[in-house]
């Protein structure tokens, strides 16, 4: 049978080509990295992905509740694990939804940026320059999951913030905050630092400088459109 252009209306869907295709869980299971596309629309450049129908409806109610997305990850026809998780839809007042998405994305996007950079220390850490092929997308599963709940209480305040008029400013900055120090204890406890007949201690060393030289540079502040900071004169 074939389903193609039919658009189940408790699944998300991606667009490919014009042609709307439902959204499987993949390995690492489901947290607030997809909240673009599971609770707000997600345009980047062709590609597309938005809500379920049923969320998409709820949303117009303006009303806070929560959401259950689960489903099998599957390899073909085999299936490898079922991920469930719940989170929050938060209610947004009509007028003010477009700027919320918009800071919410920079937080996500911020959080994706982190994990990448934090993923290359770790591989730098404990590999070296040596091409492995072993999966270690568990250590960014670590990252995901401990600022999961600092992202839905930011989301809170700002939205809080761009109800009353208040500047998002101190809300990115938290964020900002959390994403580094989660950052340097995952990288932590998988390099093992205090270990040195786990690992290379100068190669550690070396990639945690690193790591901190991307936390701090201009690449998060800029995404996440928070002011450069001013570098203390010698």
């Amino acid at each position: 049978m074939n389903y193609q252009s039919f658009e189940h209306p408790l699944s998300p869907h991606y667009v490919k080509d014009g042609i709307a295709n439902p959204v499987h869980p993949q390995p690492g299971g489901i947290g607030y990295r997809h909240w673009l596309g599971l609770i707000e629309n997600s345009v980047d450049g062709n590609n597309e992905r938005r809500p379920a129908r049923v969320i998409q409806q709820f949303r117009l109610t303006h009303e806070d509740s929560r959401m259950w997305a689960f489903g099998y990850d599957m390899d073909n026809m085999k299936a490898r694990c079922w991920y469930d998780a719940t989170m929050p839809i938060l209610a947004i007042e009509e007028g003010l939804e477009a700027d919320f998405k918009a800071y919410i994305e920079k937080m996500v996007q911020a959080a994706s940026l982190t994990a990448g950079m934090l993923r290359k220390q770790l591989k730098l850490a404990i590999f070296g320059e040596v091409e492995v092929r072993g999966d270690i997308s568990f250590m960014q599963s670590h990252f995901w999951n401990a600022t999961e709940g600092e992202f839905f209480e930011q989301a809170r305040r700002l939205r809080t913030a761009i109800k009353q008029g208040d500047s998002e400013q101190v809300v990115l900055e938290h964020w900002l905050s959390t994403l580094k120090r989660a950052a340097y204890a995952v990288f932590d406890t998988y390099s093992q630092t205090g270990d040195f007949d786990a690992a290379d201690p100068r190669r550690v060393a070396l990639a945690r400088n690193e790591l901190a030289k991307s936390l701090n540079g201009k690449k998060l502040r800029d995404l996440l459109g928070l002011p450069r900071q001013e570098r203390s004169a010698a």
